[in-house]
């Protein structure tokens, strides 16, 4: 009995003593943190998501690093040419191979969004330059750019545009902010084709996504020859008669993904609050965008 106490009693002294160091050390490091975050608070620079976005912010950054980013946007010359002409037509298919299904190449969406950040920057250069019509004129580029990237109207490509958005609008908040006068006809007539397109485009790219899931259920063996990794002929044969002995349950999976993406579409129809929340910050987001091109279309016309 009184060696059974006695592990007990090591038991819980070796507890207490890992609890003890536990505590100590997140006490020490909590303290590191805070005093971390508290410097960089004194120094003014952001420290979430939304101090980064404030023009003001954005803007300070940019002179922080001003030349190293000119020497950067130099680099960009041609990217800029090639969105002024790609402004200056109606469309754009971006020659996309639609009847390839699932082999069909998409567009390279980290590039579009540097693209974007970087028209951004340059914007931002060019008001600092004191050359505010360029600026709107090149920003009115961007936009056209980040609306023509939804193409298929997928969930993907509305969160890749929402993101482009937020790059494109910072500049023109710091004109405003600043009642930066020049002619904003260029930039004004792309917000008015956003607001018009995105009264629909989340419940589009909604659409567009249900579309992407019903090709997978509907060729299962497409599906595999593209996506499994090792392309070996045989695994795929293996799949594809796994998916036959499972038909009952593929039926019930795409019966609740239907009806997962009808209340997706209904909620998004009524402008209500999308419950899933792998699609509610995406709305969010959209939203949000809605509305600051909103603010920015009414005030800017002042100007």
């Amino acid at each position: 009995m009184r060696k059974k106490l006695y592990l007990i009693f090591r038991i819980l002294l070796i507890i207490l003593i890992f609890a003890t160091i536990y505590i100590l050390l997140d006490f020490h490091y909590t303290n590191l943190i805070n005093k971390e975050l508290a410097r960089i608070k004194n120094l003014g620079e952001p420290l979430t998501l939304r101090d980064i976005n404030k023009p003001e912010n954005f803007i300070n950054a940019f002179k922080k690093h001003k030349d190293k980013i000119n020497e950067d946007l130099k680099a960009y010359k041609l990217v800029f040419e090639m969105l002024k002409l790609a402004y200056e037509k109606p469309k754009c298919r971006y020659n996309l191979d639609y009847k390839a299904g699932f082999n069909m190449k998409i567009l390279n969406f980290m590039s579009c969004r540097n693209i974007s950040s970087t028209v951004g920057f340059k914007a931002v250069s060019l008001i600092l330059e004191n050359k505010p019509e360029k600026a709107v004129e090149i920003l009115a580029h961007g936009l056209k750019f980040a609306r023509s990237i939804t193409i298929q109207h997928t969930l993907i490509e509305e969160m890749i545009k929402i993101a482009m958005e937020s790059h494109l609008i910072i500049p023109l908040e710091y004109m405003l902010e600043k009642n930066i006068k020049t002619n904003y006809k260029l930039v004004l007539n792309e917000i008015e084709a956003i607001l018009k397109e995105q009264k629909t485009s989340f419940t589009k790219s909604l659409m567009g996504e249900r579309i992407m899931g019903l090709n997978v259920y509907e060729n299962p063996a497409e599906f595999y020859r593209t996506f499994i990794l090792s392309g070996d002929p045989e695994d795929i044969k293996t799949l594809i008669k796994l998916n036959q002995f499972l038909t009952l349950l593929i039926k019930a999976d795409e019966l609740f993904y239907l009806k997962y993406y009808k209340q997706a579409i209904e909620d998004a129809r009524a402008d209500r609050i999308l419950a899933a929340p792998e699609l509610k910050r995406a709305f969010i987001n959209h939203k949000k965008n809605l509305q600051k091109f909103s603010k920015l279309k009414q005030n800017l016309e002042k100007l």
